[in-house]
């Protein structure tokens, strides 16, 4: 595990450098993809762990995760408002990718499952003070889901024409 945990930090890092260097994919081309895929990836293995943890019926070991596990899709909103503003205030391709994310094509998966399924209702979920082991289960399934959905749409979403 010691020598896989650096491979394992560069993938994110190395996944959204790859796809910055793709020609005229607008939303491929920031520099907040090689902060939002390695955090999703760190986000998404707490959430593993937590499951594992109530499935397995060590809620102690999940317990502790709770806040941890709030902050960082917390931050993770942060970035992700961050980069939905930087798409406004790019070029003509830009904004109307951006209108696609947030009112178009995309706005059902960025919404319904990437910020309210994936963020708001896990945080609301884990911010509590008692949760109890099911619904630490819902919430890390509905941040996988949020995960997963977040990437479909940068790499799915990235691909499709702005004209």
């Amino acid at each position: 595990s010691f020598f896989g945990l650096p491979f394992a930090l560069v993938v994110g890092p190395y996944t959204a450098g790859l796809l910055n260097q793709a020609p005229g994919r607008v939303l491929w081309h920031s520099p907040l993809l090689t902060v939002l895929f390695p955090l999703g990836g760190i986000i998404s293995a707490i959430a593993l762990v937590m499951l594992i943890a109530v499935m397995t019926n060590k809620s102690h070991v999940s317990a502790h995760l709770n806040k941890l596990l709030a902050g960082l899709i917390g931050f993770e909103l942060i970035f992700i408002v961050l980069e939905v503003l930087n798409l406004y205030n790019g070029g003509t391709d830009s904004v109307e990718m951006v209108n696609q994310l947030v009112s178009g094509g995309l706005s059902v998966l960025f919404w319904a499952f990437q910020i309210t399924a994936g963020i708001v209702i896990p945080f609301i979920i884990l911010v509590r003070s008692r949760v109890s082991p099911s619904l630490q289960a819902v919430a890390s399934i509905l941040i996988l889901v949020g995960i997963f959905t977040m990437r479909y749409i940068v790499v799915v979403g990235g691909q499709m024409p702005t004209f």
